[in-house]
């Protein structure tokens, strides 16, 4: 999991799926994962392990934790 202070953003990384809750300034995170998520599928990989933010809040980086280990690039949703 990985939040973004800038949009406001929280990804969350499960073996298949990355599920992206975005928090309206009125209300905490507590609240806003309440809410069902926007999800996006992954790149195909084996066991995906972790991710975060780039810098500037417009992309993601994904890896794995089996070997060989890429890491995809995903622009932020």
């Amino acid at each position: 999991m990985d939040i973004d202070s800038r949009s406001e953003t929280c990804c969350i990384l499960t073996y298949s799926y990355l599920l992206v809750y975005r928090k309206n300034s009125s209300e905490s995170w507590e609240q806003a994962v309440q809410r069902a998520p926007a999800i996006r599928q992954l790149p195909l990989m084996q066991q995906a392990e972790s991710l975060c933010f780039s810098d500037n809040g417009q992309n993601l980086f994904v890896t794995s934790e089996k070997t060989p280990a890429p890491v995809f690039r995903i622009s932020t949703p």
